[in-house]
């Protein structure tokens, strides 16, 4: 699967083109099909569709100067030979089926040129595209990035070759917030750089210095300390609620209902344990932690390492009992 920059729109009413040059369906499947599922469609072939009022047609190199909605519904040579793209005018929102049978040209003939119409759209929208083969990312990724898109690829029988989303790395960014955090609060002995930060008490507090704590100026170091507090406090919140939010993503609570409750809630216990122990370790610079061990895999490596720690006090505890 390719990803591009996603975007969703919903369906107002879509439009079937047929191609007359092709075996059409049956009268009773399509017409079965058509009443259970596209209550709302128009079926006309291309000609009938260029020529509504419904549709504007747009020439290729025209496209990156106008603003145009929609995905094209086909696409022909003007009477000048001119590369042009039909557009639903009065449906943008339109949803397209393509139907055709292997090497018909439905990805070369329609799905390509379409996606090369919509990159080259001065309003480019975002694109999700399902490329099974390949082919499609093969042939327009270039393009695409040329176009400004930031290509995305999801591969999930080729992970070591596939974009990845990391749901830890978020926990890892807010909570390591605070190295270093205590550092910030520094004396400025000068009045005059007062100016220079959004002020915490009434001006006449301030002697002839201040307390500076991110970029705001405090009157005392008590106070100082305590907005320091403060936002070790909002961070570890902040902290907390990433944890829950992920923990009873992957473990959900919904299950609990259904089991015995204490395996499922020990497991998000253990779960978010596990996170915490992480992220003590990467505080402690002795630990060698970095962001990049922040990942699911190494959830399971302390996971193990914890079991075996357990044993060998299990076992240290049988001997001395023996002893």
């Amino acid at each position: 699967m390719r990803l591009l920059k996603t975007q969703y729109t919903p369906a107002i009413q879509p439009i079937i083109i047929t191609d007359t040059t092709h075996v059409p369906l049956s009268e009773t499947v399509k017409n079965s099909y058509t009443s259970k599922h596209y209550e709302t469609s128009v079926l006309q072939d291309y000609e009938t569709a260029k020529m509504s009022k419904d549709t504007i047609a747009v020439k290729y190199n025209d496209l990156p100067k106008k603003i145009v909605e929609g995905f094209p519904i086909g696409s022909d040579r003007d009477k000048d030979g001119s590369l042009q793209f039909l557009f639903p005018k009065k449906m943008p929102n339109t949803h397209i089926i393509n139907i055709g049978t292997t090497g018909s040209g439905k990805t070369t003939g329609f799905v390509e040129p379409g996606i090369r119409a919509v990159s080259m759209k001065k309003n480019k929208p975002n694109m999700f595209i399902t490329d099974p083969k390949g082919e499609l990312f093969a042939r327009n990724a270039e393009h695409l990035k040329k176009q400004g898109y930031r290509i995305f690829l999801i591969n999930f029988k080729d992970i070591l070759h596939s974009d990845c989303w990391n749901p830890l790395l978020e926990i890892y960014d807010t909570y390591t917030k605070q190295k270093g955090l205590k550092d910030k609060i520094e004396f400025i002995d000068d009045i005059k750089h007062l100016k220079d930060y959004k002020l915490q008490a009434e001006e006449k507090e301030y002697g002839s210095g201040f307390w500076a704590f991110c970029g705001k100026a405090y009157a005392t170091q008590a106070a100082a300390t305590r907005a320091y507090e403060d936002e070790i406090a909002d961070i570890l919140s902040e902290t907390a609620d990433l944890i829950h939010q992920l923990v009873h993503t992957l473990i959900p609570d919904t299950m609990i209902g259904t089991h015995d409750r204490s395996w499922f809630m020990g497991a998000q216990e253990i779960l978010s344990g596990i996170i915490y122990s992480m992220l003590e370790d990467a505080l402690d610079e002795r630990s060698g932690f970095t962001r990049d061990n922040m990942n699911l895999m190494n959830i399971q490596e302390y996971f193990d390492r914890r079991r075996v720690d357990d044993l060998e006090r299990q076992h240290a505890f049988h001997v001395l009992l023996h002893i």
